[in-house]
């Protein structure tokens, strides 16, 4: 949630500074903004490109983490799945057993 709040806030002040006058007359000064305008949208998408990395590198450890969970997880049931396999009673040898084990 804080990346969201982080991307909304600099959503919200590059759309404030496109919505900025070019120049501005202050008595009798006129003053252009435009290099300051081109600075603080340079510095409000480095941020945006910073936190976007930040979010990439956390999700990426959060899926590994979960495919690793789930890899594991995986295992274990295999192993389990085979091990019932291989009891005896579950897999006869002969097929003489087979129908004692089928209740027959």
């Amino acid at each position: 949630m804080a990346f969201d709040d982080r991307f909304q806030f600099y959503q919200k002040i590059s759309e404030e500074i496109n919505q900025m006058q070019v120049s501005k007359d202050q008595e009798f000064l006129r003053v252009h903004m435009n290099s300051l305008q081109h600075s603080v949208q340079q510095h409000v998408t480095q941020w945006v490109d910073i936190y976007g990395k930040l979010l990439h590198e956390s999700a990426k450890t959060n899926l590994y983490s979960l495919n690793e969970e789930i890899l594991v997880s995986s295992y274990s049931n295999l192993v389990f799945s085979v091990n019932l396999l291989l009891t005896p009673r579950h897999n006869p040898l002969h097929f003489s057993h087979l129908g004692n084990q089928l209740c027959l």
